[in-house]
């Protein structure tokens, strides 16, 4: 369900109108960088104020008291004027639904096209579209193997027709054969300077058994002062935030700061729409890339900050220097469960493999998809110092975030 919302915060917010010139990926990376320091905030009248503006529409009333008298003329007019008219009033979403469709192959309008007749005042021009019109009141000709002999499937909702393919069971893709992998052994040469040096480096004596490091302070035991946002990490930082998660999300879970909280959360979404390419990083998304930093920019929209200050002090941070500390636990933390697939897929992405993929789509679409991979490839952006000391602390960490279901201050640890 959680990431159901996810994904319908995130199509809400892509049903914005104006398209600027061709992007590219990197100019969607200032929306995921956070100063803390010199970031301008609005005030909580300016997102307000923001909000009573975005309204289409005036009702020139807030209560049924306020209707006495005369009815508006300019209101009238236009109603007079829209009923003498033949001229077809175009839907606020018709060409970003149009374009979702398209983004769809042919052979999978079976599925979305019936349920599209049965929505009220659905676009004719959507209804019209080549391969749609075709599947009013059309049964899904392919179908599924595991559905094939449910008892009476045809009365089933074309709402859930979706279900009926193939794709999405899971045994569909335990199907697809795999292509042998042919033995291949590496011809390996002894080199005795290569083992000598290894010698050098890494005594041997320290791998013999009951061994005992000697006890030493290093640098990773101490605590790195006036951390910024370009700072490194050590085992003492991590071991401080680690600390602090608890106290700042059940200070976050009170009703009244998490109402607090996700108020001024709602009111950014409306604020952050203004950027004509800023629109496209979502506010959900930035929450999720870098969920610290973010929580002290609401509390301070919020006038919270105070009281999140007092929650991390005894660990000697300031509110800045806890934000700042813990995006990079929480950046690090993902690097260290990257997986092979997502750094392949990164990789190619920033070679530009998928350019030509991203360039035929929809202007909408395409500003979306660079804007949700630079939010991954910032999410996952952590030097190799900061992964090492989370990593020394990785268990505490597991245990925190699986005790909070995967969670960091109410948004998803992870982008799947």
């Amino acid at each position: 369900m959680k990431k159901i919302k996810l994904s319908l915060k995130i199509v809400a917010v892509l049903t914005l109108s104006a398209i600027p010139a061709m992007a590219s990926n990197s100019d969607f990376a200032k929306f995921y960088e956070i100063d803390l320091e010199n970031d301008p905030l609005p005030t909580m009248e300016e997102l307000e104020e923001g909000f009573n503006q975005n309204s289409n529409y005036d009702r020139k009333y807030n209560s049924l008291f306020d209707l006495v008298g005369d009815f508006d003329p300019e209101i009238a007019a236009t109603i007079a004027a829209y009923g003498h008219q033949e001229k077809r009033i175009k839907p606020a979403d018709e060409d970003l639904m149009i374009e979702a469709i398209k983004q769809f192959p042919p052979q999978y309008y079976q599925y979305i096209g019936p349920q599209l007749f049965e929505v009220p005042g659905m676009s004719e021009k959507i209804l019209n579209m080549p391969g749609i019109k075709e599947t009013k009141h059309k049964f899904p000709t392919r179908i599924a193997e595991q559905a094939k002999n449910i008892e009476n499937l045809h009365f089933l909702s074309p709402s859930l027709y979706f279900v009926l393919m193939p794709e999405t069971w899971s045994e569909y893709e335990s199907n697809i054969e795999d292509p042998p992998t042919p033995f291949y052994a590496p011809k390996i040469k002894y080199d005795p300077e290569f083992y000598a040096f290894i010698k050098k480096i890494v005594p041997t004596n320290e791998y013999m058994p009951g061994y005992k490091a000697p006890q030493t302070i290093t640098r990773d035991d101490l605590r790195t002062l006036y951390p910024d946002a370009n700072t490194v990490l050590t085992s003492a930082d991590v071991k401080a935030v680690i600390a602090t998660l608890d106290k700042v999300e059940d200070w976050l879970q009170q009703p009244d700061n998490q109402y607090q909280i996700y108020k001024v959360d709602t009111l950014l979404t409306i604020y952050e729409q203004k950027d004509e390419l800023g629109k496209y990083a979502y506010t959900e998304v930035r929450n999720i890339v870098n969920p610290c930093a973010r929580l002290v920019q609401k509390a301070r929209i919020a006038g919270k900050d105070k009281e999140l200050a007092k929650l991390v002090a005894p660990e000697g941070f300031t509110l800045n220097e806890w934000g700042y500390t813990c995006d990079k636990v929480v950046h690090a933390y993902r690097l260290s469960h990257i997986n092979y697939g997502t750094v392949q897929t990164l990789c190619l992405f920033k070679r530009g493999v998928y350019d030509d993929i991203y360039n035929k789509f929809a202007p909408q679409f395409r500003m979306s998809q660079l804007s949700m991979m630079q939010a991954v490839i910032k999410s996952y952006q952590a030097p190799l110092r900061d992964v090492m000391a989370v990593k020394k602390n990785r268990p505490a960490l597991d245990e925190k975030i699986r005790n909070r279901e995967y969670e960091i201050l109410g948004h998803p640890m992870f982008f799947d």
